[in-house]
């Protein structure tokens, strides 16, 4: 998302009010920081999953493993 420039800024002002303006420029500002903070929260949560599963399967295997084991 691009910076307000501030002719548009001024367009907002005059058109619409400055309380409104001020809040078109907050929410703008709010939705592009989160969305870059959800894109890494996504990733990270991606990247836990992966761990997760490669333990679990890790895990399976030398439970089965010690299985055996006993078994002879």
């Amino acid at each position: 998302m691009e910076n307000l420039t501030l002719e548009e800024m001024v367009y907002l002002i005059t058109n619409i009010g400055f309380p409104m303006a001020v809040c078109v420029i907050l929410l703008r500002y709010v939705l592009q920081t989160i969305g870059s903070r959800l894109d890494k929260l996504d990733s990270s949560l991606l990247r836990l999953n992966r761990s997760i599963r490669e333990l679990d399967t890790e895990t399976k295997a030398k439970h089965t493993a010690s299985e055996r084991k006993k078994e002879e």
